[in-house]
């Protein structure tokens, strides 16, 4: 085996051993990539859809405005096309309709896909990233928590590569492995979970996109626009509460008067949890 970062072989150490979902964590002794093995399978054609409420979708409108605004700095296009891989049921791609932007997206998950054309009027293929096929190119590419569910890095990457035109752009958000609340949780972290497969820092996501020839052209931390409770959901997973609730049990939770009160307050959150890095071709 060796490190989908530095290429590396037969150097690992336990990183952690996983509380629940994973058997173990692992980190590769020559640059710190932090990775689950072995790895669950996850059908996202049938992965569980909850579709967002008026609040989570203002919040995270203005999460993709954010994060367009530092994007566009390196788009090159005056009139740019925007492929989102993993788009879950669009928010992204709406707001990119928003601005006049044109955006299509790539979802597996057929429920997700299926809310977004039928909500959102954007257009959704719903494909796995694999499975995609286009004689299109593209000017910007986005994978926005994605990379970290992914079977194979080194064929996403290319493939992301494949569709991008030379003087692209490609933006990747993927959560901070060496973060406070990753620390301090002792294996139970919300991110530790069975679809993420793949756990990056600022220097291993920098040295993965350069070994794939990418130039990294910003890596930076961002916040995030949340609801209170999705601060709640975050600190329950984390403290294991959930582990002892059926879904049936949180869906009743959701529709209380206090959590929909919850879900009406928004706040700021900036603990550098989330790295967002920008890209274009090296070549």
């Amino acid at each position: 085996m060796e490190c989908s970062v530095c290429g590396q072989s037969a150097a690992f150490s336990l990183y952690m051993k996983a509380k629940k979902h994973h058997p173990s964590y692992w980190r590769c002794v020559e640059c710190g990539f932090v990775f689950a093995h072995p790895q669950l399978p996850c059908d996202y054609s049938h992965y569980r859809f909850i579709a967002p409420n008026p609040s989570e979708l203002t919040a995270r409108l203005a999460n993709y405005a954010q994060r367009y605004g530092i994007i566009e700095e390196f788009i090159l296009s005056p009139h740019p096309r925007v492929l989102d891989i993993g788009t879950n049921c669009g928010i992204f791609l709406k707001y990119l309709q928003s601005k006049n932007i044109e955006g299509e997206g790539i979802e597996p998950n057929q429920v997700a896909s299926h809310y977004g054309r039928t909500n959102f009027q954007v257009k959704i293929d719903s494909v796995s990233l694999e499975d995609y096929q286009s004689e299109k190119k593209f000017d910007v590419i986005t994978m926005f928590n994605v990379l970290e569910h992914v079977e194979d890095l080194s064929n996403t990457i290319h493939k992301v590569k494949s569709l991008l035109y030379r003087d692209g752009v490609a933006a990747f958000e993927v959560p901070n492995i060496f973060h406070l609340l990753s620390l301090l949780s002792s294996g139970y972290w919300h991110h530790f979970e069975p679809t993420h497969n793949w756990f990056f820092d600022r220097n291993t996501m920098v040295r993965f996109m350069r070994a794939n020839g990418f130039r990294v052209r910003k890596a930076c931390f961002i916040p995030k626009i949340v609801t209170l409770a999705k601060c709640v959901d975050g600190a329950l997973a984390t403290l294991r509460i959930y582990d002892h609730v059926s879904m049936r049990a949180y869906l009743r939770l959701r529709e209380k008067s206090f959590y929909k009160w919850l879900n009406s307050v928004e706040i700021n959150v900036g603990m550098c949890d989330y790295l967002l890095v920008i890209c274009t071709p090296d070549d």
